[in-house]
Parts: structure tokens; C-alpha cells; sequence
């Protein structure tokens, strides 16, 4: 688990996060997936913000979360809609929210019940969409192919109307009198005559500054421009065949991504702060006051009656800041998420999510309801928990004490001489992948430090080994480490003696080398878009017996069990590697964002970090299978046919959609119960409402699976049984369980749709015999 970058610390007042739970993913995950349960996601970038009357829409990641900011000062959460990608764009018109959902096109969403928005139309587009602006019963949409325009008189029916290829990225836009103000990122300010909509025709053009947002007030439009320096460049537009610029703002020394026109006043982003400019007079612009953004990171800005909405990135919410004395603006309210975030560590029950300078305790007891219950002072680029224990790669070895995981104590810290990208414990030692720095020629003076940590009040540095490089992963064996270095692929370090760390061998890679992992007998190792699999029979000579294609860029990898899990930089790929010469994907989903920056893997739970889109928690399963069963009953069998359910007649009432979902590990086994690893969930919901359902009252129906003889383990075959779990313990109640242990099958009757695990005994249970005489 890695993170690209560390940031530093900040402090800010505690916001109420917000996460979105497996029920607001109406119509499916994000970007796709195979036999991945979606669970929950937290947090994102906010790139849009728009405000109506007494509510603000903001774009977080891949959602749209509609607050009551009636009271300013404390808005107030009124409702939310996961959606497929990025919201880069929102326009309100009457009762719908439109909006630019990147790769996902245009999106068209009822919000007039604010506490239940329903997306009620889409139409897909061709590249990116980041703006999106609504006139006359059309939207008219910014892309990277150009300006698009739909038919939005029906919005549950949208339709492609017209468009115009332009020479840049399209940004953001704006519509005023039968034009189109395109603000086209590198190839400027475009004004294109949409009085026909079928037909839109390019007019006129201004080339020789940027844009990347516009505005337009009266004769002159307000452009955000970022060549040669950032400025606020003034355009007249009386002849939009002809658009001159007349002024400029000074250099306002950050990258102006919004511009947004209020009165005599325009507000601009520069990412670490809201500036004000006085444009009473639009050929003299002068900047009047600022507010500086949490962490730099502003992102959009509009502007209703006295105040100003801020999107940043600090904690993926809204600063909202009274504007009504221009020269001095005032924060007075805040909403948040998580925000952008990094790396990601999972602990039995707890997540730790690495943020802008600290990180988020998150409570996954429930995991499509994850909970922040905490924070902590210090973000991350690697953590690996070890007993009441954590190691964390805060640029240097940070530990902590996390036997209240709530409430983690700083217990030491080890400062070292370079960056530590990546660490890895065994025994007691931490192995510490330091980063070098760039000469001009190659990264040099990083390598490996190993730290003994057997007093975790007193870190100790026992070995160092120098190596140039850009360190990439770290995994370490009882005797061996071996670290991915990108351009030189992996190295073989043997430390038998700590004090004296000395490389035996190295393997190239055709392709970047980024991370690696190993469970002991194999080291899972990813190169471009595979994964390598090697044989340790040799531990100083590992030799390659398998690969995977993962589709895309490997990032980072971590296994358990027969199971590797890879951050393919798009998502996450599971990987069966029971045979390890025939290493088989099983199972992916896609997320959303440019890329991904963490993955941790706890029991049967997946936590991916997209650098923009949030954390995703995902539950990888051997398989997935759903069909339809109406009143009249029906069958259901796992996709190798080895479960089967049968609803008889009158079951359900109405037609429902059954899902079948088999769990990659057993889970919550305890005492003298053991599983086989068919622990898996059987869940209903209503084909036309989709609201979960049961059973009509007194009604069951017929498991039955079979398994194989590898399968039952240590288990005494005669034993096993169907067991539910009640929520604290498993039990038959309501099952009624049979086992042939001839034909290896399970058999059972349930009164109900729940999750379910055939458990065995390992140990059996003799009552004492008591003669008595007679």
C-alpha cells in the first residue's frame, strides 16, 4: 500500500463526514465490475458547486449531495445520489438538477424532493464533459471534443441535437443571447451562435490567452486565464464576431481554475484563495480582498445574495463565506467529507484513511455504513499494524500504539536521512524503504534501512543498505526482502544478518516495476499491467512460473490466502492463485477518478483510494449470480451449478430479483465450528420497487450444495450443517440442515433470505456413561 505523495500537516475544525451507502447505488457501481459486492464509498474531489434558493448542490467525487443552506452557517445535509463518474458540472433549472458527470455524459436529476433525488434521464457523450449550462429547453455541454448540445425539453428523454468540434479541451461555459462562450482551456475563449441549435457555428475567437472558466456580465466576459502567468483577463464581447480583450487583472500567483460574476464584483479561484475584483469599472479590474482556502485547494466558487460557496479540497466539502464586505470576507459556515484522499490501512474493524496532512479513523463494523469516528495528526504513505501496534511511513518510521483504535498514541518516532516511500514488519524488525532524491541523472542516496522495533518505545537502526533507484514496494520473507525499484526492477536483498544487509540478485522487468508481495512461498510481483508470479524454492534466485494481465498499470498488490488483490490503477483485480503456475482473475471493479492511490485488504473487505473519486468498499466475492423469481417460484444455481435454491409456488408475493453472493473467506467462525469456505449471502429485492424483501409469512425454500472432499478440511464430514448469522453468532434456528456424506451435499430448508455458512465441528463431543446398578 503506497501513496504518491505526503502532505503536510494541518489542523481544522471537526466536520460532519458523510459517506454513501450501498443503497444510493441505484442502477449499479461506477465504472463496471465482476463479482465485487460495492458496499459503501466516502469522500472525492469537489468540483462543482451550485446554489438555488435556500439549497447548495455540490459535486463530490462521483456524487451529488443537495444541502439545506438556509441558515448559511450551518448547512445541513438534505439528501444525496451516487452517480456513474466525476461530477465536474451542475446547473440547476426548475425542478432538475443537469449535470456534467465526466466520462458519464450528461446527467439529469429530479431534485425537487431534495431529500430523495432521483437521476431520471442521461445521455452518454463522446470524451469528457466538464461543463454543462441549460437555455431555452437545451443543454449545451463543455468536452474534450468539443461543445455538444441536447434536447432537454423532455428531461427523462434527453436527445443529441447538435455539436461543434474545437480546437481545445472545453472547460466550462457559459450561454447568453443566442451565443455560447466556450471556454476551451489552451485554445481560449470561443463564442459560438447557437440560434440554431442543430447548428452551431463558431463566430468568433480569442487565442491569445487561456481559459479555463468564463463569465460573462453586460459587454465583456471575465476569463480565467493561466498562460503566461494567471490572470483575470477582461473581454469585449459587444461584437461577438470580434472579441478583444481590453484589461487584465495583475499576476494573481496561483492556477485560476472558477470565475464567477456577482454585481460590480468577479470572484476567482486560485486554488489557495477566493480573490475579489472591483469591476465597476471592466477596463480598470481591481482586486478588493481574498479569503484563503483550508489547504490551498479551492475548486469552485458561486456566489448567492451576501455570500460566496467555496468547493476545496481539504475536506472534499463547501466553505461558505460572507461576502457582503467585499474587502474583508469572512468564513461563517462549513460542510465536509473526506476529501481527496491517499493511502488506506484496514484493521479488523477500523479503516484508517491517509488525507491533506492527517487521516480518518473509519468504523466498517457495518461496512455499507462506515462511520469517521476519529482522526489522527498524521497522514501516511504505508502502515502495516502488528498486534496492539502500527507502522506508519510518515516520511519517516512513525509508531503508534492502537489498542483503542479510536484514539491511536504517537509512541516514537525514527527520524531518517531520506523519504520512506514504503515499509514492511517482520519479527522485530521494520524494514524501511527509503526513497532517494534526483541528481539530474537518476534517483540516488535511498536504499533499505532495517530498524529494530522489539521496544517499540525505542526504535533502533541496525542495517542500511545503499541503493539507487525509485523505490517503489516492499516485501519481506523470513530471511530475504526484496524491493521493486521502477526502471530497475527487483532487487534481492538477503538480511539472515540485519546489521549487515547484503543484495544477492536482481530480476529485470521489461515494464515499470511498481510493487510487490508475498505470503512466503511465492512473491506476487507487478510490471506494467501484470503480475508475476515466482517461485521462492530458491529464495536468492526466485524464478517466474505465472503471470496475469490485469488490464492496466499495476500499483500495488497485497495477498491473502489463495487470493492476490492489485490496485491496477483504474480499480480493483482479484486474482485466484490456488495454481500458482495458472494465476486467474476472478473478479474487478472499476472505480472512478484519474487514478488510484491506495488499496488495503481486511478479511472479506477491499478499500480502494481513487486519488479524486473517494474510498471504495468493496467486497470481492468467487462468484455472483442474481435472477428473477415471480409468485409462481423458480430455481437459482451458482454458476458452476454447485448450490441450487428452489422457491415452490407462493414464496414471494410479487416478483423479486434473487442474488446469490459467494464470500471469498469464511468469516466469524469460532469455538469448535470450522467452515469450508461456502460462506455466502442470499438477498431479494422487489423487481419494481427494488426495496428488500422476505418470505411470505410461513414460506421456505430448498438449498442444497455440494462440495468436494478438499473443500471440507479438518471439518468432521457427518456435522456439517447450514448455520445464518443472527448478527452475533451463527445459529440453525429456522433451518432445518441435512448432510449426505456419500454424495457430498448439504441440504436445508430456510424460513428466510440471509447470510449464510456450512460449518462443520473439528472436534466431537462424547456425554459420560453412567452404569448404574439395578
Amino acid at each position: 500500500m503506497k501513496k504518491r505523495q505526503l502532505f503536510v500537516l494541518v489542523l481544522v475544525a471537526s466536520l460532519a463526514f458523510l459517506t454513501v451507502p450501498h443503497e444510493a447505488l441505484a442502477g449499479g457501481p461506477p465504472m463496471g465490475r465482476d463479482n465485487v459486492e460495492f458496499l459503501a464509498q466516502m469522500g472525492g474531489r469537489p468540483y462543482a458547486v451550485a446554489v438555488r434558493g435556500t439549497y447548495a448542490y455540490v459535486g463530490v467525487g462521483p456524487n451529488l449531495f443537495i444541502l439545506d443552506v438556509a441558515n448559511p452557517t450551518i448547512p445541513q445535509t438534505e439528501g444525496h445520489l451516487l452517480l456513474p463518474d466525476m461530477v465536474r458540472g451542475i446547473t440547476i433549472v426548475g425542478s432538475y438538477a443537469y449535470i456534467g458527470d465526466r466520462w458519464s455524459g450528461l446527467r439529469i436529476v429530479d431534485v425537487s424532493t431534495p431529500e430523495q433525488p432521483v437521476e431520471v434521464g442521461s445521455w452518454e457523450t463522446w470524451g469528457w464533459v466538464h461543463g454543462v449550462a441549460v437555455s431555452g429547453g437545451y443543454a449545451y455541454l463543455a468536452t474534450t471534443e468539443g461543445l455538444v448540445v441536447i434536447d432537454v425539453a423532455d428531461p427523462t428523454s434527453p436527445v443529441y441535437h447538435g455539436g461543434l468540434a474545437t480546437p481545445g479541451y472545453g472547460q466550462r461555459l457559459v450561454v447568453r443571447g443566442g451565443y455560447v462562450y466556450y471556454a476551451d482551456g489552451s485554445a481560449g475563449l470561443r463564442i459560438i451562435d447557437v440560434s440554431n441549435p442543430t447548428v452551431p457555428k463558431e463566430v468568433g475567437h480569442c487565442e491569445t490567452i487561456s481559459a479555463e472558466d468564463v463569465a460573462v456580465a453586460g459587454n465583456y466576459a471575465y476569463v480565467a486565464s493561466n498562460k503566461d502567468g494567471n490572470f483575470l483577463k477582461v473581454v469585449d464581447v459587444s461584437n461577438p464576431a470580434q472579441p478583444q480583450q481590453v484589461a487584465s487583472s495583475d499576476h494573481l500567483g496561483g492556477w485560476i481554475n472558477a470565475v464567477e460574476v456577482s454585481g460590480n464584483y468577479v470572484f476567482l479561484n486560485t486554488h489557495e484563495r477566493v480573490r475579489i475584483i472591483d469591476i465597476s469599472n471592466p477596463l480598470e479590474p481591481n482586486p478588493v480582498g481574498f479569503y484563503d482556502v483550508p489547504g490551498r485547494s479551492a475548486q469552485d466558487v458561486k456566489v448567492a445574495g451576501n455570500y460566496a460557496y467555496v468547493t476545496c479540497d481539504f475536506d472534499g466539502g463547501l466553505r461558505v463565506v460572507d461576502v457582503s464586505a467585499p474587502d474583508s470576507p469572512i468564513e461563517v459556515g462549513a460542510w465536509g467529507t473526506l476529501g481527496v484522499t491517499g493511502g488506506v490501512a484496514a484493521v479488523d474493524d477500523y479503516a484508517y484513511i491517509s488525507r491533506s496532512g492527517l487521516s480518518s479513523i473509519v468504523d466498517v463494523t457495518d461496512p455499507a455504513y462506515p462511520t469517521v469516528v476519529g482522526s489522527m495528526p498524521w497522514s501516511f504513505s504505508d502502515f502495516e499494524a502488528a498486534g496492539s501496534y502500527a507502522f506508519l511511513a510518515a516520511s519517516d518510521l512513525l509508531i503508534l500504539n492502537i489498542a483503542d483504535p479510536v484514539n491511536p498514541l504517537a509512541v516514537s518516532t525514527l527520524d531518517t536521512p531520506r523519504y520512506v516511500e514504503c515499509l514492511a514488519k517482520v519479527g522485530g524488525h521494520v524494514y524501511l524503504a527509503e526513497q532517494g532524491w534526483w541528481d539530474g541523472s537518476q534517483y540516488t542516496g535511498g536504499g533499505l534501512r532495517i530498524t529494530d522495533v522489539s521496544d517499540p518505545s525505542s526504535p533502533q537502526r541496525v542495517g542500511y543498505l545503499g541503493m539507487s533507484g525509485l523505490v517503489e514496494g516492499i516485501a519481506v520473507t523470513s530471511a530475504h526482502v526484496y524491493m521493486a525499484y521502477r526502471e530497475e526492477g527487483l532487487r534481492i536483498i538477503n538480511v539472515s544478518d540485519p546489521f549487515n544487509p547484503v543484495q544477492v540478485g536482481s530480476l529485470a522487468s521489461q515494464e515499470y516495476a511498481q510493487d510487490v508481495a508475498t505470503d512466503g512461498h511465492y512473491i506476487y510481483w507487478g510490471a506494467g499491467s501484470d503480475l508475476h508470479v515466482l517461485d521462492l524454492s530458491d529464495p536468492a534466485h526466485p524464478v517466474q512460473i505465472g503471470a496475469a494481465n490485469t488490464r492496466a498499470w499495476v500499483q500495488r498488490v497485497a495477498v491473502m490466502g489463495n487470493y492476490v488483490f492489485v490496485d491496477n490503477n483504474r480499480g480493483l483485480y482479484v486474482i485466484d492463485v490456488s495454481t500458482p503456475t495458472n494465476p486467474t482473475a476472478i473478479a474487478w471493479y472499476g472505480t472512478v477518478g484519474d487514478s488510484t492511490s491506495g488499496l488495503a485488504v481486511a478479511g472479506n473487505l477491499a478499500y480502494i483510494a481513487s486519488d479524486q473519486g473517494g474510498v471504495f468498499i468493496l467486497r470481492p466475492l468467487r462468484d455472483e449470480v442474481s435472477g428473477t423469481i415471480d409468485a409462481m417460484g423458480g430455481n437459482l444455481s451458482s454458476t458452476d451449478g454447485d448450490i441450487n435454491f428452489t422457491l415452490p409456488t407462493g414464496a414471494v408475493t410479487d416478483t423479486v430479483q434473487l442474488v446469490y453472493r459467494h464470500w471469498l473467506f469464511d468469516e466469524r467462525t469460532f469455538g469448535d465450528l470450522v467452515g469450508i469456505g461456502r460462506t455466502f449471502n442470499v438477498a431479494a429485492v422487489y423487481s419494481d420497487t427494488g426495496q428488500p424483501a422476505q418470505l411470505a409469512p410461513g414460506q421456505s425454500y430448498t438449498i442444497t450444495l455440494r462440495y468436494t472432499d478438499v473443500e471440507k478440511g479438518p471439518a468432521i464430514e457427518d456435522t456439517l450443517g447450514l448455520y445464518w448469522w443472527d448478527g452475533s453468532d451463527w445459529s440453525q434456528e429456522g433451518i432445518s440442515s441435512t448432510v449426505n456424506v456419500v454424495n457430498n451435499m448439504v441440504s436445508a430448508q430456510a424460513d428466510h433470505f440471509s447470510l449464510f455458512a456450512v460449518l462443520g465441528e473439528t472436534q466431537r463431543v462424547y456425554l459420560p456413561l453412567i452404569l448404574r446398578n439395578r
